[in-house]
């Protein structure tokens, strides 16, 4: 009996402590609030983002989203018109148009009958290859498939080089060239924008892929096919396509770099401080520089001259200065070209600023029609615009929302002479003079009115001066 009561009282406290034991355990188990485990997944969320990257992916970055500010500016300029390329724009509605064209140039690149040897799962395999060096080259996360991201570099890039080959032959009214060379045009500016691009290593890959040996075209590599198509953007006249050069060692990262580095300043410069901003067109004339073309130039090669030194104080009077210039054609796809090379300096570290230097120049050229006039009839503005306005008004607002590198211009030599050039005491008194009397036709007509009637009054009274002293001279005589 007494075993069975202490067994009772046992049970009875193993109850009491398993109650407590139970109560304590679920207070220290009691759930996280919603909050908490909100908090623990946004630091788990940071910490990923502050994990380093590895050491190449932001180096091999360079196909960029344009930034919003400039995009603001003229969106025009950064959207494709009629065909998308890569990733960025793929599959919007009103760029559908060309999806069908690109599989007649890829349908012909495969075609045996053709002297094609190359396969369809050849292309596939060795583009799944680049897939993921592909990708990184992207300033953002490629959110396609990998088959789909590989069907966009096959045929995207297929297309852009089958057109660069049959730019250079005869024209066949049955070939699907024909059918598109009317919007070559159109095709060459949304070849040219930044966000419309394939890594430069995926079209050489597909362009050693799908070389034709019995083809002319082969005998031109694929950069010269491509500086060839995008020569009529910059004025060539006299620098043809097959005298383009790029800079030694540069490999290109896609299409508009290979475009940009082949209009660098083409002469060792030297890089430095640019303290000034360049005059207008109109004033550097009153000040006695005379704006020349630059008839043996590359498209960003400007010089500067001075004439005259050594006058001692009078120096200023006569010293004058020659500005050559290298001709520029500007049409309605100018803003899109200088838009898009403008974007890709300021979004690749890696890329030199000069032909955001160079729009700054042009910028400071030109502030109104006299001044697009002025540079028309010296040989350095071409245009089919509607009038100088225009151009103006298209130069001008180039440079909204820009950066300009003001330690790394390569004018800055050019600035700093003409600074010191028209900063003379004695050329700003000509430049004084000049804009004040010889601005326009009516003041020059009115300023030699003036002269010659000065003249006129004076020859008189020098006459009678002269012949009232001969009177004198007689009558001493007398």
């Amino acid at each position: 009996m007494r075993n069975g009561k202490l067994a009772g009282r046992l049970m009875q406290n193993t109850r009491s402590f398993q109650s407590i034991t139970s109560k304590e355990t679920l207070v220290e188990v009691k759930p996280a609030s919603t909050q908490d485990i909100t908090s623990c997944n946004r630091i788990a969320s940071m910490k990923r983002r502050l994990q380093p990257e590895a050491p190449d992916e932001n180096n091999m970055v360079s196909i960029y989203r344009v930034p919003a500010n400039m995009r603001q500016v003229n969106t025009k300029a950064y959207d494709p018109n009629i065909v998308s390329i890569g990733p960025f724009n793929r599959g919007l509605d009103r760029l559908r148009g060309m999806e069908e064209v690109k599989w007649k140039f890829l349908r012909r690149l495969l075609d045996p009958n053709l002297g094609h040897q190359v396969t369809l799962e050849s292309l596939f395999d060795d583009m799944k290859s680049l897939e993921d060096r592909a990708r990184k080259c992207y300033s953002e996360t490629i959110k396609l498939g990998s088959d789909e991201f590989i069907e966009t570099m096959i045929l995207d890039g297929c297309f852009i080089i089958e057109l660069f080959r049959e730019s250079i032959k005869p024209k066949n009214m049955n070939e699907p060239f024909f059918t598109i060379q009317r919007m070559v045009h159109l095709l060459r500016r949304d070849f040219i924008m930044l966000e419309n691009q394939l890594p430069l290593f995926v079209l050489r890959k597909l362009f050693d892929l799908t070389a034709v040996p019995t083809t002319s075209s082969t005998m031109m590599s694929l950069q010269e096919l491509a500086l060839n198509f995008f020569g009529p953007l910059m004025s060539r006249v006299r620098n043809p396509p097959n005298q383009i050069k790029v800079k030694a060692g540069h490999c290109g990262n896609h299409l508009l770099d290979l475009f940009h580095a082949s209009i660098l300043p083409s002469h060792p410069i030297h890089c430095g401080h640019q303290g000034h901003v360049f005059r207008s067109a109109t004033e550097l004339e009153e000040s006695g520089v005379k704006i020349e073309e630059g008839k043996h130039h590359g498209p960003l090669d400007v010089s500067l001259k001075i004439k005259g030194k050594g006058w001692g104080p009078l120096d200023g009077l006569f010293r004058t200065g020659v500005l050559k210039i290298p001709p520029l054609s500007i049409e309605d796809y100018t803003g899109t070209l200088f838009c898009n090379l403008v974007a890709f300096e300021q979004c690749h570290p890696q890329c030199s600023p000069d032909f955001t230097t160079y729009l700054f120049f042009l910028d400071g050229l030109i502030n109104s029609a006299n001044d697009v006039e002025l540079l028309h009839y010296s040989g350095v503005i071409q245009h089919s615009l509607g009038s100088d306005d225009e151009v103006a008004r298209l130069v001008n607002s180039l440079c909204k929302e820009i950066a300009l590198d003001m330690d790394n211009s390569y004018l800055c030599m050019q600035s700093k002479d003409l600074y010191n050039y028209c900063n003379d005491d004695w050329v700003r008194l000509r430049a004084t003079v000049v804009h004040k009397y010889f601005s326009n036709p009516w003041a020059k007509f009115t300023t030699i009115a003036t002269i010659l009637i000065f003249l006129v009054a004076n020859i008189k009274k020098l006459g009678n001066f002269v012949s009232y002293m001969s009177s004198l001279s007689k009558n001493k005589n007398m």
